[in-house]
């Protein structure tokens, strides 16, 4: 009973996001730097995705920071992770209560993580005094 209370307490709080969405003018649009879209998006997601999101992507040796910018990353990241069909098996995985049976390769976002993690080694790299 407490997993359906919780599912309806996610869904109550995406329905008054997605109200809050609608209520933006164009201006306050515009001074957050967001299509109305892509905020309802983010509004739709479901409530562990971030915190999933990040878990995975210090796997990888990651930051928030490391993926937020260029902003379109930023989003194909989000929608591959909302639509990804593994979420309920990531979740097990990051948590600890999967070992073995879930691992890297099934995060579709992966090949994402590898390639900003490999630029975040050779900008790091890169910055460092020769010897």
């Amino acid at each position: 009973m407490g997993r359906f209370v919780a599912k309806l307490r996610n869904y109550l709080d995406k329905e008054d996001a997605l109200r809050e969405v609608r209520q933006l003018s164009d201006l306050e649009l515009s001074d957050l730097g967001f299509h109305r879209a892509e905020l309802s998006e983010m509004a739709s997601l479901r409530s562990s995705m971030p915190s999933q999101m990040l878990e995975m992507a210090k796997q990888f040796g990651l930051e928030e920071r490391d993926l937020v910018t260029p902003r379109w990353q930023a989003l194909e990241v989000i929608e591959t992770c909302r639509t990804c069909s593994h979420a309920d098996a990531c979740f097990d995985y990051l948590i600890g209560h999967r070992s073995g049976e879930f691992n890297e390769a099934m995060c579709p976002n992966s090949g994402t993580y590898t390639k900003v993690s490999e630029k975040k080694r050779q900008h790091v790299e890169a910055a460092q005094p020769p010897d």
